[in-house]
Formats: C-alpha cells, sequence, structure tokens
C-alpha cells in the first residue's frame, strides 16, 4: 500500500473580507494572515507540491489539517474545491487542524463540507464525537484521531481527552499478527518539551496518552510546520513541513508485506527546491512482531 501524507496547506485567501462580519479571534487571525501568512503560505507551491504527489499515484492521501485560516465557511467551500482536485473520499481522508476548528461555528460548516472526507457518518455536534476512527484499507489499519477543539485566541492547543484516549488503547493494544497502524492526527503526540513547541501549541494530554500513542506504528501529524522524523516509544513518527511554504514538502509511505509476514516501510521526504520537488530523505525498516 502506497500512502501520501501532506499537512497544513493553508490554502485559502482572505482577500476582500468584510471585517465587520467576523468575531474577535476570527479578527486577530485576519490580522496575521494580512500581516504574515499570505505571505508565507502560497497556492502556486501547492499546486506544484499537489501535482508531483499525485504523480506519485498513492492508494490513499492522508491530509493531517490546517486547510484553511480562520474556520469561515467560504474558506470550507474552497478547500472543498481543492479536496475534489485530490480525489474522492475513498482516496483521501482528513483530521481536522485547530484552524479548521477555529471557533465553535467553524466545526459546523467544516464537519458538513467535508463530512465524507472526514469519515464522518453524520455532522456531529462535538468535535470529538466518532473519534477515533479506525479504517482497514488494503490489510493497513488508519486510524483517525482528532486533537483539535476550539480554543480561546491566545491558544493552539490540542488535547484528545479522555474518552477518545480511552478508544485508542483499545485499538492500539498490541496482538499477534496485527496489521500496520498508522495514526493520524494533528498536533505532534509529545508534551511541549518533548516536541520542541511552545506549550501554548503543544497537546495537552500529550503525558496522559503516551502509553497509547507510543503504540503505534507509525504516527503522521502536522502544526508544526517543520520536517522532523523521531521515535516515539514503538512508533515512528513523522511531521512534515506546511505544503504550501517555502520548503513545501509531502511524504509517501510503502508499506509492503514479505513472504515471512514481516512487513517493511519505506518512507521518502519530497520538498519544494526552486520551482520544483525533489526527493529530500529517504527512510526503510521492519515492523517488529509482536507474541
Amino acid at each position: 500500500m502506497r500512502l501520501a501524507h501532506l499537512t497544513d496547506p493553508h490554502l485559502t485567501s482572505l482577500a476582500g473580507m468584510r471585517l465587520r462580519q467576523l468575531r474577535r479571534k476570527e479578527l486577530l487571525g485576519f490580522q496575521s494572515w494580512a500581516r504574515r501568512r499570505r505571505r508565507l503560505h502560497l497556492r502556486d507551491r501547492l499546486d506544484v507540491l499537489t501535482a508531483a504527489l499525485l504523480s506519485h499515484e498513492p492508494d490513499l492521501i492522508c491530509i493531517t489539517g490546517d486547510l484553511v485560516h480562520i474556520g469561515l465557511a467560504q474558506e470550507h467551500e474552497e478547500a472543498l474545491a481543492w479536496l475534489e482536485t485530490l480525489g474522492g473520499p475513498e482516496r483521501v481522508v482528513i483530521v481536522p487542524g485547530n484552524h479548521d476548528i477555529y471557533t465553535t461555528r467553524s466545526w459546523v460548516t467544516a464537519a458538513t463540507r467535508w463530512r465524507d472526507w472526514l469519515r464522518l457518518e453524520h455532522p456531529p455536534l462535538h468535535p470529538h464525537d466518532h473519534y477515533p476512527i479506525s479504517l482497514n484499507i488494503d490489510a493497513v489499519q488508519i486510524i483517525l484521531a482528532n486533537s483539535a477543539l476550539p480554543m480561546p485566541w491566545y491558544s493552539a492547543e490540542g488535547v484528545l481527552g479522555a474518552a477518545q484516549r480511552t478508544a485508542l488503547a483499545d485499538l492500539l493494544t498490541p496482538s499477534p499478527d496485527q496489521p500496520p497502524r498508522v495514526l493520524l492526527l494533528h498536533h505532534p503526540p509529545e508534551n511541549a518539551r518533548e516536541a520542541g513547541v511552545p506549550r501554548r501549541k503543544a497537546l495537552r494530554d500529550a503525558d496522559k496518552a503516551a502509553n497509547v500513542l507510543q503504540q503505534a506504528d507509525v504516527i503522521l501529524h502536522g502544526h508544526t510546520h517543520h520536517n522532523h522524523a523521531r521515535r516515539y516509544g514503538r512508533a515512528q513518527v513523522f511531521s512534515t513541513a506546511s505544503a504550501s511554504a517555502k520548503d513545501a514538502s509531502f511524504r509517501i509511505l510503502d508499506l509492503t508485506r514479505s513472504e515471512l509476514g514481516m512487513w517493511q516501510i519505506d518512507a521518502t521526504l519530497h520538498s519544494l527546491r526552486g520551482e520544483r520537488m525533489i526527493e529530500t530523505d529517504r527512510q526503510n525498516w521492519l515492523l517488529p512482531r509482536n507474541s
């Protein structure tokens, strides 16, 4: 199976926004976009990345959030049009990011317009309802976790919550002959110090979730806008740079099973250099067997 990972495209434009329609946090987010973010995240880069990613013909495209800037309904519509260029819900899955669920009203429109790509049966009232979601695709288990909730204006924290942590424990408990388990979430799984992020951007209950999350085979996340690979317990963790930034990147993961039943994962990182994407890193490893 071939997976592609991209994250944090921040693909929408807020040009021409009527500021009187914005609430406090949305207005602050708009000001951040106008001063800085609109120059950091460029659609031309995302288009180059998207074309290169599709040329690898992945079986599943995994997007770990932050498709938009301040979670407005028109942004969710714009993102939906882009999603449809990547493929239908059978080929693309999303977990939301903190910018997608920027305010309480953001979740309503995101869950409605992206419902099929989020793999929701119906738009839930609370962003954590129905999560985690487990998908079995080509003998690989894809687990979608939601670390995003509406936060105060000064915070970009994430949280899983007790119910989601309990359900993840059931899904990630090692068992004999289990398929590879790939966990998708927006925030890095470690606490602020270990993840190297300010507390205001970290996963609030990372320490409570540590023993659970470390049982995954692969964790793919965004939020940090940096390319980074590291171990976290059993898990190989990959963060990937924003898909529209100067170093726009995506990862390809090939998961294959040998005749002896061992699973091998080959991971390549592809990053924007000038006007084209090139391979910048390659890793491969075997998954340990469970007794």
